[in-house]
């Protein structure tokens, strides 16, 4: 059963069935990086995916998380990546295509864009969301180098937007590559 019926900012992936892990491993790590606010952190009834809610600045937590895992990659078994999400929409066309807009105005001019698409139980075409969206961007697609991305999660009935730079999303095996 999917858990979708609270307000979320970040979504994290993890191997399946480690959830509980995961969600153990970040709670820890807040404890240990000193990170005082409120969070709440469950599983959201997709395997792979833990849903959070954290009272502190979603890339600036992604941030620390970043900086951890380079001095303690070690603490980093369960969680593979973490994504800020800033708008919640129901999975839909027009809801999604609206409120990609709306964040895209904060694109500067001149700066060049591109748009994610993560579908997990939705028969959404990937490509026709992508085509919806980008019509309504006055901006510069760049597919290999953007200064930002639209990224848009979709999770069944729910959709998580976020406009981000390409470092705005923690993704542990790529940072243990670098």
């Amino acid at each position: 059963m999917l858990n979708l019926d609270k307000e979320f900012n970040i979504i994290i992936t993890t191997p399946r069935n480690r959830e509980w892990y995961a969600i153990e491993e970040i709670e820890s790590i807040i404890y240990y990086l000193k990170i005082e606010c409120k969070y709440d952190f469950w599983r959201s009834g997709i395997s792979g995916v833990v849903l959070g809610y954290i009272d502190y600045p979603v890339r600036e937590f992604i941030g620390k998380l970043k900086s951890l895992l380079s001095e303690r990659p070690w603490e980093f078994r369960d969680i593979k990546r973490v994504i800020p999400v800033d708008v919640i929409v129901d999975t839909d066309y027009t809801e999604i295509s609206r409120v990609s807009w709306r964040i895209a105005e904060n694109i500067p001019k001149g700066a060049t864009f591109r748009i994610n698409v993560k579908k997990r139980y939705t028969e959404l075409s990937s490509r026709e969301l992508i085509r919806v969206v980008a019509e309504g961007i006055d901006r510069k697609v760049d597919l290999e180098n953007p200064d930002y991305i639209i990224n848009i999660e979709i999770l069944g009935p729910k959709t998580g937007v976020a406009l981000i730079k390409p470092d705005d999303i923690l993704s542990v095996e790529k940072e243990l590559l670098r």
